[in-house]
């Protein structure tokens, strides 16, 4: 059923993309679901500007998006018609990690793991995995298909022609089918273990507007909530997204916070335990709190998150949320083939569980 003006203005004003971007993308789903089949013709201009409420401007930049992607054929004195889309398998699968936003995260532990599982999982599939750099033009008659790994809100930077079968690594974007973990209940897990283990006061640091640390507060939250213990704001260090750079990894970057809040009255808090956004960081915590005197975790115990080797390196060995990296790798070409060899399908979010890595960064407490 076609979107109304209203509907679609509404929905457009909430939405990420442009208007045309969503036109398109509204089509586009009717295609996959097999409301528009090949053969199909598209309303006119005049019934565009009526249904939606939008300018021919926009319709033509819509149009135009989805004819350079192969989807339509406009006939001339007939109308604009949904195409025949034949493609030719490649045996390809381009792997794009945007590493602006990404690289950071990696230590290669973590991107090995993952990559273990796409490599598995690829063979099985009879499928080549080739590495796309994040500023290389994406030709679509190079690949089957695509696995991204990069921050939701810089999708549409990377102008990858969307016909083209795409899977998401970690973040739910409401037009790509996404395997993630499950941040949320992965950090309620961790925050209700502490609360069994007798903390009553506990911290949180983590960067503030990127959608992974925002559920993994979330779930850190509602563990408190349900324990019927009230968050003092001060408890938590919220910080603008960290870059990489030089000399800022997410290991400096949690001895930068750590230290600087030491500063800034972390002794005044009582707080008795801290979960942080990644393993690295919760590392670099630690190690920041036993330069300044401070047991862990006789004094403060520390939570991490991804579980990946190096929390046995850690001393005391590092608590941690363990993300099935590998799974999800190998579940996303998985994922990926079926859209490949089947056809285009409606994009899902398959979420996957975690569970808690134990390690002794954590104390009982009375």
């Amino acid at each position: 059923m076609a979107l109304t003006t209203n509907r679609f203005t509404e929905k457009a004003a909430r939405a990420e993309q442009p208007k045309y971007r969503l036109l398109a993308d509204h089509f586009r789903s009717q295609m996959m679901s097999h409301k528009l089949v090949p053969g199909s013709r598209l309303p006119s201009f005049a019934e565009m500007r009526s249904q939606f409420g939008v300018t021919s401007n926009t319709i033509e930049r819509a149009y135009g998006l989805l004819e350079q992607e192969g989807l339509i054929d406009r006939r001339s004195g007939s109308g604009v018609y949904v195409a025949q889309v034949e493609r030719v398998h490649t045996g390809n699968i381009g792997l794009l990690i945007h590493s602006t936003n990404m690289a950071p995260s990696y230590d290669s532990t973590y991107m090995q793991t993952i990559l273990d599982g796409i490599r598995e999982s690829s063979s099985e599939q009879g499928m080549k995995v080739v590495l796309i750099e994040d500023d290389d033009a994406v030709n679509p008659q190079q690949l089957d298909g695509i696995l991204l790994h990069s921050d939701k809100f810089e999708i549409n930077a990377l102008d990858i022609p969307s016909h083209i079968p795409q899977v998401m690594l970690f973040q739910h974007v409401n037009s790509i089918t996404a395997v993630t973990a499950n941040d949320f209940s992965g950090s309620k897990l961790a925050t209700s273990y502490l609360i069994k283990r007798g903390h009553r006061r506990i911290a949180c640091l983590m960067e503030e507007f990127l959608d992974i640390p925002i559920q993994r507060r979330g779930g850190y939250y509602a563990a408190l909530q349900d324990a019927g213990i009230t968050v003092d704001p001060k408890w938590l260090r919220l910080t603008e997204r960290m870059w990489p750079s030089d000399t800022m990894n997410y290991l400096e970057w949690g001895r930068h916070n750590m230290r600087a809040w030491l500063e800034e009255g972390w002794r005044d808090l009582n707080c008795t335990a801290i979960v942080v956004q990644n393993d690295h960081s919760a590392i670099g915590v630690m190690q920041t709190l036993q330069d300044a005197g401070i047991d862990v975790p006789g004094d403060v115990s520390v939570i991490g998150f991804d579980g990946t080797h190096i929390c046995d390196l850690a001393r005391p060995r590092l608590t941690s949320v363990e993300v099935p990296l590998r799974q999800i790798g190998y579940e996303a070409i998985k994922v990926l083939c079926e859209q490949i060899q089947n056809g285009p399908q409606e994009p899902r979010e398959i979420s996957l569980p975690v569970k808690l890595r134990d390690g002794d960064s954590v104390a009982k407490i009375n």
